[in-house]
Order: structure tokens, then C-alpha cells, then sequence
């Protein structure tokens, strides 16, 4: 990877971990990815990554975001930022910083520390030193997340 910053490189690897045939094949487009733009907005970032056509890509799913990875900043507020990492057409696209509150996220900003979340219903986020494992592979596996929903709407 190309011009990719520390806190980046730390978010992506934790987005990227685990065993699951999705996640090797994002590994891998990541070691050979670039940095073609990096537009920061004041409350976060937006960082376009650049995977060459000769990497292997997802087939299915083509389009997903992974989003379970949080930064404890270093300044008095301890404040917190997410992160989103999208894959487009099967390849790995942009990753989305924000911050969780208001305030203003300068380009030099420390973690403190990472760590993963998990959706507790429709509004809530906790911190949990597991990855929720169901709610990622539903993303990472259209047919779970068929299933899963469509015994929701058959009770």
C-alpha cells in the first residue's frame, strides 16, 4: 500500500482481520493498493484507494461497507471517531473517517487506542472487545443475509 497513513493502516488491518475468504481477498488488494486521494473535511476524512486491475476481486458481494472499528483520540474529550470502508465493483474504494460528535478533527490527530463496535438495536453502538461476527457476515454473504431476513418476514 502507497501513501497510506499510520491511523489508516491500523483502522484497515482490524477491518480486514479474520478468516473469511471476503476479508483474504481484501487483504491482498490491500498490500497492492495506492492512495489516489485524501480529502479531509474538518470532522473527518474521505481516503480514495486504488486497487490495480490485476488484484483479484469479491464477486459476491461486489458492494459493501465494513464499519465496526472505532479510535479513542488523544486529547481531553477522548473524543471518538468511525470508520467506513467501502468496496465497489469488488475492490477495495474509500475509507470514511468521522467524528462521533461535534467538534473538529484536525489532520494531526493521535488514537489513543482502537477497538471494535457492535450495533446494539437501530441507534445504539457499544464497545466490544469481540467482533460481531453474524452482523459481518451477513454483509460479507448475501445469502445469510437473505436468509436472516427472510425468516424475519416469514414469522
Amino acid at each position: 500500500m502507497k501513501n497510506v497513513e499510520q491511523v489508516e493502516q491500523q483502522v484497515i488491518e482490524m477491518l480486514l482481520e479474520g478468516d473469511h475468504p471476503v476479508l483474504e481477498v481484501l487483504r491482498e488488494q490491500f498490500k497492492a493498493c495506492s492512495v489516489w486521494d485524501r480529502e479531509y473535511t474538518g470532522v473527518g476524512f474521505y481516503t480514495g484507494l486504488s486497487v490495480p486491475e490485476t488484484v483479484k476481486r469479491v464477486h459476491c458481494p461486489t458492494d459493501f461497507a465494513i464499519d465496526d472499528v472505532c479510535i479513542e483520540l488523544e486529547r481531553e474529550d477522548s473524543a471518538r471517531c468511525g470508520f467506513v470502508l467501502f468496496v465497489r465493483e469488488g475492490a477495495l474504494a474509500c475509507l470514511e473517517c468521522f467524528l462521533w460528535r461535534d467538534g473538529y478533527l484536525p489532520k494531526d490527530a493521535v488514537a489513543r487506542r482502537y477497538y471494535y463496535i457492535r450495533t446494539t438495536d437501530s441507534s445504539s453502538v457499544e464497545e466490544t472487545t469481540e467482533r460481531d461476527w453474524e452482523r459481518l457476515d451477513a454483509k460479507l454473504n448475501p445469502e445469510t443475509w437473505w436468509r436472516k431476513w427472510r425468516i424475519r418476514i416469514l414469522r
